[in-house]
């Protein structure tokens, strides 16, 4: 293709990427459903960087945040003539992000990054999306629960939950192997995950309603 051809061609592109830009969010969506890439690459720029956002305040991890959003975005391209939205464009691409963060976020719970399958960073990182007064009492009943564990297990979990200590940390202050340290850790999270498991469904409740 001959230089000017493709000058021609970019200036073309140009010139509709910003017809798309001038466009209201119900107006891309009809041009979207139509198959139109521009109006879903004029959308995508429109929204992606609030919506990463909310994802790293949550997961707290660049590559898990982009993950997130990119996912929500291709699902919406393929399924873009089978979308329904009584709300409006921005609400619904919110609260796709919001269900698809929970979900890395409980897969992270379930992980072993974590001692708990809920950590006091994710718990503060919810408070951010999250009224004060709900996320108090998601800390108050995992507290409570925490309570009812043996009292040497109670204790080393709150060294490592509370006081952020690490697994040698831990052994060092309470004269006692790393190795037992971390067979108590695993003992707590078993004891723990149920109750965790409704916490982030809780959270989720929060979040929507």
């Amino acid at each position: 293709m001959a230089p000017s051809t493709v000058y021609q061609v970019d200036e073309e592109k140009n010139m509709q990427t910003r017809r798309y830009a001038g466009c209201s969010d119900e107006q891309l969506m009809a041009y979207i459903q139509r198959g139109h890439e521009q109006a879903f690459e004029v959308l995508y720029d429109r929204y992606w960087h609030e919506l990463y956002r909310f994802a790293w305040n949550v997961l707290r991890s660049e590559a898990d945040a982009k993950d997130a959003v990119q996912e929500v975005f291709v699902s919406f391209w393929m399924r873009r003539d089978q979308i329904e939205i009584t709300t409006t464009l921005a609400a619904y691409l919110h609260k796709a992000v919001h269900y698809k963060v929970l979900n890395s976020a409980s897969r992270l719970l379930e992980g072993s990054r974590t001692h708990l399958p809920l950590s006091y960073e994710m718990a503060n990182a919810f408070a951010m999306q999250i009224d004060p007064i709900a996320l108090k009492e998601l800390e108050d009943t995992l507290s409570r629960q925490m309570a009812k564990l043996p009292p040497a297990i109670e204790n080393v979990l709150r060294m490592s939950v509370e006081e952020q200590l690490s697994t040698a940390e831990i052994a060092r202050h309470l004269g006692l192997s790393e190795q037992t340290i971390k067979n108590q850790l695993t003992a707590a999270r078993k004891r723990m995950r149920i109750l965790c498991r409704d916490m982030v469904f809780s959270v989720l409740f929060f979040m929507f309603f």
